[in-house]
């Protein structure tokens, strides 16, 4: 039997415990749950067996195409006073008891790091892996009917029928959700941390950002509220650096590190034979500063490997990539982002940002900037 088997044929047993007073059937919840968790395993294995190259008409192995990101103090942490912390890697998340906000830029590798995490499970490598046997639910918030957090992870490990019965009214309450007669009923909102713990369970929630503000609102309230109930399960969530303004007590806070030399050597290996004419290129072109990030990195490469040369004028480089930032990589996913400046058109921005540039590198000769210096702009 392999590490796998043993980790779900655990989790089944541990979930049939759980219920076996209050169910009359405690075979019927196993089964479902075997179903469940069979179901969840192979959707979770498919997720994260390929990626999405923006401008490919095809995925990619997600083992194969990329490359182990490095991971430390946010940035606006550092600006704030805090000191920086050692970088952390792949292994150490997953070996860690502590829940984790995984900060990023666009494109800077934010699900592909879910789905490297999704893979490493399965794959029962690690030791520490091996000796937790932990049940890997990743759920990617976009591609979710948003309700409460508690169903979409009762649903995903099978045991949501068991609460909701289809003859009565339902309800979005988890804790208003209950099985069993009134001295012995239990409801989904208190007995889900303890199935969650007994599988030791690690939750992947990608793209808290990409929902509106309800129902970010309320994802929060319940990852604050599950997390504060977890002692051997953990949650992992994912969220741009820039969308993040609420802390989240038990939760460690770390952001994607840019790419260092080795990441992006390693990347360029996956895509072009002999490389070095590539990063020739970039020195003479002046492009490093657009290579540290993983999205952007990958484009660049793809314009070299079909045009057989970076562009003398590099403003066309830079005028795709910063479309693809503004509008391309979230429309390929599926993702319309609601703000206030929802009616502010692509070329605007674009036009908006180029004239913000001009007068940060011109006229007050910054290669960098802060929010500061945008609100003496202002």
């Amino acid at each position: 039997m392999s590490f796998e088997e043993i980790a779900l044929k655990e989790a089944i047993s541990a979930v049939k415990h759980i219920f076996r007073d209050v169910v009359k059937e405690p075979d019927v919840v196993s089964m479902r749950v075997a179903d469940g968790l069979t179901g969840l395993t192979l959707e979770a294995k498919s997720w994260a067996s390929s990626i999405q190259i923006f401008g490919m008409n095809a995925p990619l192995d997600a083992t194969k195409h990329t490359a182990q990101l490095s991971f430390g103090t946010p940035r606006k942490f550092v600006s704030m006073g805090s000191s920086q912390e050692d970088s952390l890697s792949e292994e150490d998340i997953l070996g860690s008891k502590r829940n984790l906000m995984l900060l990023g830029d666009p494109g800077s590798g934010k699900t592909t790091t879910m789905k490297r995490l999704t893979n490493e499970l399965h794959r029962f490598r690690l030791s520490s892996i091996i000796r937790k046997k932990s049940v890997p639910i990743p759920i990617i918030l976009r591609e979710e009917e948003i309700e409460s957090l508690y169903f979409m992870i009762a649903r995903k490990i099978g045991i949501l029928d068991i609460f909701r019965d289809p003859r009565s009214r339902e309800t979005n309450d988890p804790y208003k959700c209950s099985i069993g007669e009134k001295e012995k009923s239990i409801s989904l909102g208190s007995s889900l941390p303890t199935v969650l713990n007994q599988m030791r369970a690690i939750l992947l929630l990608d793209g808290l950002d990409e929902l509106d503000l309800k129902q970010r609102l309320l994802i929060e309230k319940e990852i604050r509220n599950l997390s504060r109930r977890l002692k051997q399960a953990k949650i992992i969530v994912t969220c741009r650096s820039g969308s993040f303004t609420r802390e989240m007590a038990d939760f460690q806070v770390a952001e994607i590190s840019p790419l260092d030399q080795s990441q992006i050597e390693e990347v360029a290996s996956y895509w072009i034979d002999d490389p070095r004419q590539f990063f020739h290129e970039v020195e003479r072109l002046k492009l490093k500063d657009i290579c540290d990030r993983p999205l952007l990195l990958t484009q660049t490469i793809l314009f070299y490997k079909k045009e057989g040369y970076l562009p003398k004028a590099p403003s066309r480089l830079y005028r795709s990539l910063v479309m693809l930032l503004l509008r391309e990589w979230d429309e390929q996913r599926g993702i319309s982002r609601r703000s206030c400046y929802s009616q502010f058109e692509i070329i605007e921005k674009y036009e908006f940002l180029s004239a913000l540039a001009y007068e940060l590198t011109v006229h007050r000769k910054k290669t960098a900037f802060r929010e500061s210096d945008m609100k003496i702009l202002s």
